[in-house]
């Protein structure tokens, strides 16, 4: 089922026009999680609304004793977290799966539109100063401007460190958080294989490069397997 066709069938969005639907499923996101994990902890900041697509959650208070107190169970087209995007105030409790479940996350999208230009600025001119820094420390500085070396790192840092990381910070809290993910570990894997494959740059990685790679692969891979599926069957094997 389509995420338009499940958010449709949610009171809270059930009156809304097909076009504003289509935008709502726009900056939705899927969410998967195994039995008895933590969707939510009490306290966690109001961000986003949760739809659940499929299974089922619980609502609970976690007392001093330790012993959980449940507040409410939530099937198949139930919805939790809209009175935190409302006032903005912490969560009040834990949501937990009570089994594989699949939830659609709306998150409140930030009000400051000079946010997503805060980070890129405070990443440039700390990139800046470290490499000013490090000049001055190897004694390679060379503060007088030649052309057109300096006109090409002029024209990259303007590109692609100023205007495209600018986009990326607006559009990444569009896309599904494993695609997020896996795109910013894949980023420094994709430039050592273009560096390497491209006649021009002629360039061989190194060996802490290589390891490099190697490592951000096992991480994805470690990160999407999912072992909580793989552990209920391995011990409905052994049942």
């Amino acid at each position: 089922m389509s995420v338009t066709a499940i958010l449709q069938k949610v009171p809270l969005f059930s009156q809304l026009a097909p076009v504003e639907l289509e935008r709502v499923a726009e900056i939705t996101r899927e969410r998967s999680y195994p039995r008895n994990s933590v969707i939510l902890f009490e306290d966690d900041p109001g961000d986003a609304l949760y739809v659940v697509a499929t299974g089922q959650v619980k609502v609970v208070l976690i007392g001093e004793d330790g012993r959980e107190v449940i507040l409410s169970v939530l099937g198949e087209g139930d919805f939790f977290g809209e009175m935190s995007l409302i006032d903005e105030e912490p969560r009040s409790a834990h949501v937990i799966a009570m089994e594989d479940s699949n939830l659609l996350v709306i998150r409140r999208g930030g009000r400051d539109l000079r946010r997503p230009a805060g980070p890129v600025a405070i990443a440039t001119a700390s990139t800046m100063v470290v490499a000013i820094l490090f000049g001055i420390i190897s004694g390679e500085l060379n503060p007088v401007p030649s052309w057109p070396s300096h006109g090409w790192l002029l024209l990259v840092g303007i590109t692609s460190q100023s205007v495209g990381y600018l986009v990326i910070s607006i559009s990444l809290p569009r896309l599904p958080a494993a695609l997020v993910s896996i795109i910013l570990l894949a980023q420094p894997v994709a430039t050592v294989v273009l560096a390497r494959i491209i006649p021009s740059l002629d360039e061989t990685p190194s060996l802490d490069q290589l390891l490099g790679v190697v490592l951000v692969i096992g991480g994805i891979a470690a990160a999407t397997i999912p072992v909580g599926r793989l552990r209920d069957r391995a011990r409905g094997a052994l049942a």
